[in-house]
């Protein structure tokens, strides 16, 4: 798929199926323990704040991301993954996008750990070090804005 969408189709994960969004999801979860996943999936299918999306690429889910809706034009993103495959070829950009786009986002953030920051930025994300919330292991949050028009 050419990094401008064309065949990428983004819609709600309820659509796909589940054993291939806990597939996914272990990417982004650390720890992903069957209890674990079992946990994560119950919550986006039982709080209407979180919502989950798939990145569908020819018939194949290649992707996931997941956010918690904090009002009408802001949201967390909680996770965030990308079939090793399917990686930088921008669906993890197009997921971003999407959710913005979908929800009528104004405002983003996320935290995460040294190895995701580059995607964020490349994404348009300002980024911040948190410091050391747990031994060895920085983490940042990540915060987008709709630009002025």
């Amino acid at each position: 798929m050419s990094p401008s969408g064309v065949g990428r189709i983004f819609r709600p994960a309820r659509e796909a199926d589940a054993s291939v969004v806990r597939r996914l999801l272990a990417y982004a979860i650390g720890s992903p323990t069957e209890d674990r996943l079992e946990q994560v999936s119950s919550a986006y299918e039982s709080n209407p704040e979180l919502k989950i999306y798939v990145l569908d690429e020819g018939g194949s889910i290649t992707g996931v991301v997941g956010a918690r809706i904090r009002c009408a034009d802001r949201a967390e993103v909680l996770h965030i993954a990308v079939d090793p495959p399917a990686r930088r070829r921008g669906a993890g950009a197009y997921l971003i996008q999407e959710l913005i786009r979908n929800e009528s986002l104004a405002e983003i953030e996320a935290e995460t750990d040294g190895e995701a920051v580059g995607f964020y930025q490349k994404c348009g994300f300002a980024v911040e070090s948190l410091g050391e919330k747990f031994p060895r292991a920085e983490r940042f949050r990540c915060r987008w804005v709709r630009p002025a028009r």
